[in-house]
């Protein structure tokens, strides 16, 4: 593939090939769209937990005041992506912070 000067050659020399060659270009698109996504589980590998609110302890459902250590996230106030689990099974959980009042 020639690449002239002109903007408007090497644009149609690329709506050219995705015309002539659609598998190739979804093949592309896909594996683009998978290492974005292990750059970010890789960078990113937790959450925030939905059931303490990223806090690591729980309110009380009948005392309001009273809080409890949430278990889901082994009061990290972190759960793993879904990515991270079926990927890195073996990924080291972040370590216990302090309940701190």
């Amino acid at each position: 593939m020639r690449i002239s000067s002109s903007r408007g050659t090497v644009i149609s020399q690329v709506l050219n090939f995705v015309q002539h060659h659609p598998l190739l270009t979804l093949l592309a698109g896909a594996a683009l769209l998978a290492v974005a996504c292990w750059i970010s589980l890789r960078f990113r590998p937790y959450v925030a937990c939905r059931r303490c609110g990223g806090t690591g302890q729980r309110q009380g459902a009948f005392f309001r005041r009273a809080y409890a250590l949430c278990a889901t996230c082994n009061h990290t106030g972190l759960v793993p992506r879904l990515g991270t689990r079926l990927l890195a099974p073996a990924h080291r959980p972040p370590a216990p912070r302090t309940l701190r009042r």
